[in-house]
């Protein structure tokens, strides 16, 4: 089964964009590439889209039942196969949608809910400053509330995604079920299939404690993670 590579939903796939493949027996052990390439403990995964067109995915962890990987872009919109080479050499046929938008935000614990894997920036008249949303232990991971400030403060929610791309710049937010200016939406440029959206943070949000976030890509919702406001 394929999912969303941040969001971990069962369903369509964009091009250029994170996805998760499990099932058994997949490779003969973990194995964590440095950069993602297409073979990895001699696995390899194949997308052929509706045209007949086939191209690699390139593989950035395998393990005996999961694969994390990038669809590869240029796919075709519509019914896919994804063909899995094994690590025994087998061949499994997986059925794939692929779609335009397929958007996904990161949680810090890579679950797919929860706290936010986010970061916030300060803007106070010249200066800016960045400032944590969440915290990571061995425990779990636990939002950092999140303090608005004065009147005349600027926060800026950087959200992290996958499979938002393709709609370019419609893209909309919204925070406590409030809609939330986007301010930017666009590939991260430092990391293979990463997006990046940017929401001001509503003043009106202050004091309401944890809430959640989602953003909706050419009309297609996201997975909801969340953010604590102060």
């Amino acid at each position: 089964m394929l999912r969303n590579g941040a969001s971990f939903v069962a369903g369509p796939v964009a091009p250029d964009s994170w996805a998760s493949l499990t099932g058994f027996n997949l490779a003969a052990q973990l194995r964590v590439a440095d950069t993602p390439q297409t073979t990895l403990g001699g696995v390899e995964v194949r997308i052929t889209d509706s045209t007949g067109t086939a191209r690699p995915a390139l593989l950035k962890m395998v393990s005996p039942e999961q694969i994390n990987l990038i669809v590869p872009a240029g796919l075709r919109a519509g019914p896919a196969t994804a063909t899995v080479t094994t690590h025994e050499g087998k061949k499994l046929d997986l059925p794939v949608e692929i779609a335009a938008v397929a958007p996904g935000l990161f949680s810090a614990d890579a679950s797919g809910s929860g706290v936010a894997a986010a970061i916030a920036v300060r803007i106070r008249g010249n200066q800016q400053a960045v400032e944590t949303v969440y915290s990571c232990t061995a425990a779990g991971c636990a939002p950092l509330p999140l303090d608005l400030g004065p009147e005349g403060d600027d926060v800026i929610l950087l959200l992290f995604g996958t499979g938002i791309r393709g709609a370019g710049a419609v893209v909309t937010a919204t925070i406590g079920g409030q809609r939330a200016d986007v301010v930017g939406a666009a590939p991260q440029p430092q990391f293979a299939a990463l997006d990046q959206v940017n929401v001001r943070v509503p003043r009106s949000l202050a004091g309401k404690g944890e809430v959640p976030v989602v953003i909706t890509a050419a009309g297609v919702r996201s997975n909801a993670v969340t953010v604590s406001i102060r």
